[in-house]
């Protein structure tokens, strides 16, 4: 994939602030994909691993160039700049850690 054509999400921007900070920012699985919507387009968040714990459900994931259909229980570390999607089901939840690279 091209980095310079997949969005790069900036938490500091984007997300709610009251659930994190600039550093460490904090989000249930099903409320981001409400937010961003269950259709995640490819993305990435430059300085940030993400992390993706989903305790039920089942996603279609896409981490770089590889395509998998996965269900709960699932751990997810994706790191820093590397580009992610996901396609999910409206049972599908959890929670998603975003942690700042240098804090790690």
């Amino acid at each position: 994939m091209c980095d310079r054509q997949i969005a790069n999400i900036d938490i500091s921007k984007e997300y709610d602030e009251s659930l994190g900070t600039d550093d460490v920012h904090y989000q249930s699985f099903a409320r981001m994909a409400a937010f961003f919507g269950r259709h995640m387009l490819p993305h990435r968040h430059e300085q940030y691993f993400q992390m993706h714990f989903l305790n039920s459900g089942q996603i279609e994931l896409q981490l770089d160039d590889h395509r998998y259909s996965v269900e709960a229980p699932l751990f997810v570390l994706t790191p820093p700049s590397v580009p992610h999607a996901f396609i999910t089901e409206s049972d599908a939840d959890g929670h998603v850690l975003t942690v700042r690279e240098d804090l790690i």
